[in-house]
């Protein structure tokens, strides 16, 4: 997936980035960021409660958002990333008392599921072996939540990270001539 956009703003927060230090830097990187990825979360989680019932709540608890430094500078493409989606936590799986893991689910919800005839295993497990309707699964249609999150909110994304990132460099300048 290739979303393209125009970012204004960003070269005077970068060269302002550069002038502070590198730990505090990457460090104001990382959380303007996460305010960004956090619109993002927010938007998914309302996706999933407007468009599927839950009996657990397992897809929705399994949202996050995770964010990373290039610490090593062995990627000429970011110097800090951050990724929202659904993730597997297996204290909410074995809560819920499923045997799929949610970031299996959010797949197949957000990009549905063609009409297939049921495996061996799958059978068995379901105690279905045989011939017979109950061994035919008539697939899913697709139900994006996660993408939609994702493109109806890139200026808001954007936005967020540009002001939570001045305010963030902006008060490491403060606090460097205080003291």
């Amino acid at each position: 997936m290739k979303i393209e956009s125009n970012l204004t703003g960003f070269k005077e927060l970068e060269q302002a980035l550069k002038n502070v230090a590198g730990e505090v830097s990457a460090k104001a990187l990382r959380g303007a960021l996460r305010s960004g990825g956090n619109i993002v979360k927010r938007a998914i989680e309302s996706n999933i409660a407007a468009n599927f019932d839950s009996d657990t709540g397992q897809l929705a608890e399994s949202v996050r958002v995770k964010s990373t430094l290039n610490k090593k500078q062995n990627h000429n493409i970011y110097d800090a990333a951050v990724y929202v989606g659904v993730y597997n936590v297996r204290a909410i799986q074995a809560a819920a008392g499923k045997d799929i893991p949610a970031s299996v689910i959010a797949y197949w919800l957000e990009s549905g599921v063609k009409p297939h005839d049921l495996n061996a295993k799958s059978k068995r497990s379901r105690g279905k072996v045989g011939e017979g309707e109950n061994n035919f699964h008539p697939g899913i249609a697709p139900k994006p939540f996660i993408r939609p999150a994702l493109l109806n909110n890139e200026d808001a994304v954007l936005n967020a990270t540009r002001v939570d990132l001045k305010a963030r460099i902006d008060r490491v300048v403060r606090k460097a001539t205080r003291g």
